[in-house]
């Protein structure tokens, strides 16, 4: 009888031996896999603070641009208001000019040293067409922003 109990607690600590292996292995299995997951969410990290580091810096250079381009939109205002201010001046001289030409209807009573020429027409149609370019500059800018 005894050696029976002998025999059955054998087997029985031959199979606790066999599950503790088993859980070994089970153990070495899930360490490697945590290992392995542990390492795939570091490079994940690594490349989600990569793209931070890059959005950032697109950020602060779109940003610059932006208050680039607006500040030349201003000084491209500013520079069309002026020339507006000086084309309406410039109408204002000419109904005066042409009131002044209605009154009299004849060039010959004019002294011609009252008859000045300010500039040449071709230099003003260049500064025109550029004006005319960054007013349209302007108001597609305008539509865009």
């Amino acid at each position: 009888m005894e050696t029976q109990k002998i025999a059955a607690l054998l087997t029985a600590l031959a199979e606790k031996d066999k599950e503790i292996e088993a859980l070994k292995l089970s153990l070495k299995a899930h360490a490697v896999r945590t290992s392995n997951v542990q390492t795939r969410l570091l490079a994940t990290l690594d490349a989600l603070d990569a793209l931070q580091t890059s959005n950032s810096q697109d950020s602060e250079l779109e940003r610059q641009n932006y208050n680039r381009l607006k500040q030349k939109l201003y000084q491209y205002q500013r520079s069309v208001q002026e020339c507006e201010r000086e084309r309406d001046d410039m109408r204002e001289a000419v109904n005066a000019l042409v009131e002044k030409v209605e009154t009299s209807n004849n060039y010959a009573l004019w002294s011609h040293s009252r008859m000045e020429i300010s500039s040449r027409l071709g230099s003003f149609n260049v500064a025109f067409s550029f004006l005319c370019l960054v007013f349209e500059f302007s108001l597609l800018w305008a539509l865009f922003v």
